[in-house]
């Protein structure tokens, strides 16, 4: 009986902690506010992707099983072997005023930027792996600092609800502070499930531009899709994203596979003084929402960047690839003259600029 009892209270704790994971639901209320969106399905009642994406024709091929052996069968031969160099960043001259926008890439998606003095975060991950299961998607590369070492944080910006961009535990350690956030639409439904008011959401659809304080913020669309359960797909919008000030003009991708959404966005909001790309965890049978890299070029001449900065990777074992794989494919594609790449370490800050030297600091882990 015992026994019984204690098995029966790890479930219930498991089960607990999954359901908080999952976020909040997309109610009948909710539901009416969305469906003034273009991009809303009405009849679905879900956001409709630019281009089916074929995950569903995807699973007719291959049985799940089959594709969670695939992804994992090779996967200690494809994280690096130990861990990734980083700089540890000095927070106090981070946060400093400057008249050129300052970048640290945390790792994956994770950015944290100084625009104008205004600190933000974008897609902040500090859990130890993306997913409401403690034993799937772990990082393989821990945070380089703690969220109790960050400067106090003015805005978060959030791509869209999949667990390896928009993080429960980063949302709640913020739900007792001022920072804002700023999602595409829906998304308030999981910060809200987390402790986060609603006087501090931002949500906007694609197109749709804001000035905060200086900051001119603009969701655009990206080729992807949403859900942190089997049966909330597409319930919250995803995007990418404009920051334009003063300082600078930035893009950042998000998740999304290739189309012509990239040079709409180039010829409506660009040239860009830098654009984060997703550069990472591709594979044939998520082509459609996941760019294969022989795209990223295009993807970046689309938006009329003079920068290419790398994301996606050095954090999560996602696909079937070597973890530096991407950073070798680029290194080609900048070598050929299609891309100006920088490469910053994990932590190091960079001014956005013209001129932007970064070391090959992967070359020695290879």
């Amino acid at each position: 009986m015992l026994l019984t009892a204690i098995i029966l209270t790890i479930v219930a704790i498991s089960g607990f902690r999954i359901k908080t994971q999952l976020g909040g639901s997309v109610g009948s209320a909710d539901i009416k506010t969305l469906a003034n969106s273009p991009n809303f399905d009405k009849e679905k009642e879900a956001f409709k992707e630019i281009i089916p994406s074929g995950v569903s024709a995807m699973f007719k091929k291959k049985s799940f099983f089959t594709l969670l052996y695939n992804f994992y069968k090779n996967r200690s031969k494809l994280v690096p072997s130990e861990p990734l160099p980083f700089t540890k960043p000095n927070m106090i001259d981070f946060v400093k005023p400057s008249d050129k926008t300052k970048v640290i890439w945390l790792g994956h998606s994770s950015l944290m930027l100084n625009v104008e003095g205004k600190i933000i975060l974008i897609d902040p991950i500090f859990s130890e792996n993306a997913s409401p299961l403690t034993f799937m998607v772990k990082r393989f590369q821990d945070p380089i600092i703690t969220l109790q070492e960050l400067p106090d944080i003015d805005y978060i910006l959030i791509s869209h609800d999949h667990f390896d961009h928009l993080d429960m535990k980063t949302v709640k350690f913020f739900s007792d502070k001022s920072t804002k956030f700023i999602t595409p639409l829906g998304l308030g439904v999981h910060l809200s499930k987390w402790g986060i008011s609603s006087t501090r959401i931002n949500e906007f659809d694609w197109w749709q531009s804001k000035d905060i304080e200086g900051i001119t913020f603009s969701a655009a669309p990206t080729q992807h899709q949403s859900a942190r359960s089997f049966n909330s797909t597409n319930q919250t919008l995803w995007a990418s994203w404009i920051i334009k000030s003063g300082a600078s003009n930035l893009y950042f991708s998000g998740d999304g596979g290739y189309g012509d959404h990239f040079k709409k966005i180039g010829e409506k909001y660009g040239p860009f003084d830098m654009a984060f790309m997703e550069s990472g965890q591709y594979n044939e049978d998520w082509h459609n929402i996941h760019m294969l890299p022989h795209e990223w070029p295009k993807a970046y001449n689309d938006v009329k960047a003079k920068h290419y900065l790398p994301i996606h990777y050095g954090v999560f074992y996602l696909a079937p690839h070597h973890w530096y794989e991407p950073l070798e494919k680029l290194e080609r594609y900048h070598e050929s003259g299609n891309i100006n790449l920088i490469t910053p370490m994990l932590g190091e800050t960079i001014y956005v600029s013209d001129n932007i030297k970064t070391q090959k600091w992967w070359k020695h882990l290879m």
